[in-house]
């Protein structure tokens, strides 16, 4: 089974990003970030109870963490993986503070009250928690094609999330789980209407990650469009993805 037939089916993939100096030179970059060890102009700021995300942008804090989009091929990648181009709203680089998880089990895509949470088509996220020393056991836990199972109903309340319904937990009892951690090298591509959650720190020194959201042109340019830092971001990812091309 190939690489897009996995992604169909389990809503997920791990795949490897080239050793080379724009990994180190990212990974070295981020290692400073969760020492909160921040250029000027820059700043960690509360997202959730329980992390911090880099503000006022995280994609051109430093070049790498867009360079090694192309480096690695993910635009072709994710052609492949999903049968459609997409292009690039968001990059968040968030630090977790505490050994609490600081998002349970949802979607980021759902249904409820008659109402839509999220974009359709759904969009797809990559994530790379980069191994680093003393750095606290953390990553996403994911409930293996859970996307290609929607519901419309009332949030649970097992789960505080609104985007994990009664019926979602029936699923639990059906579908395998499956931990994606800190890595050398492996990162996280999912459909983001997969049931994930991320993994409680496993000690107060909390842990780090860049997140890339990917969605189709006409949902940036519904969403996103109006705000400078998504348009400035988008301007540039588009300008880099044709240059690569030429």
């Amino acid at each position: 089974m190939n690489d897009t037939q996995k992604y169909y089916r389990d809503g997920f993939v791990k795949l490897k990003f080239k050793n080379n100096n724009t990994l180190k030179q990212a990974k070295d970059k981020l290692a400073l970030l969760y020492e909160e060890k921040v250029d000027k102009n820059f700043e960690f700021i509360s997202k959730y109870p329980s992390t911090k995300d880099l503000r006022p942008t995280a994609f051109n804090y430093d070049k790498s963490f867009l360079d090694i989009l192309f480096d690695n091929h993910i635009p072709e990648t994710l052609s492949k993986l999903t049968g459609e181009r997409l292009t690039l709203a968001h990059v968040q680089i968030r630090k977790s503070v505490t050994d609490k998880s600081y998002m349970p089990w949802h979607r980021d895509l759902y249904f409820i009250d008659d109402r839509i949470v999220g974009n359709i088509p759904p969009g797809h996220k990559i994530i790379f928690y980069p191994k680093l020393a003393d750095q606290s056991y953390s990553g996403v836990e994911l409930l293996k094609g859970s996307h290609l199972c929607l519901f419309q109903n009332q949030p649970s309340n097992k789960f505080v999330h609104p985007g994990c319904s009664y019926l979602d937990q029936q699923l639990f009892q059906l579908l395998d789980t499956v931990k994606y951690t800190q890595s050398e090298d492996e990162f996280l591509i999912f459909n983001t209407s997969l049931l994930h959650s991320v993994i409680p720190d496993a000690k107060n020194t909390g842990s780090i990650r860049i997140i890339y959201s990917f969605v189709r042109q006409f949902q940036f340019d519904e969403n996103f469009s109006d705000q400078a830092i998504h348009l400035n971001l988008n301007l540039l990812y588009e300008r880099m993805l044709k240059d690569e091309k030429n």
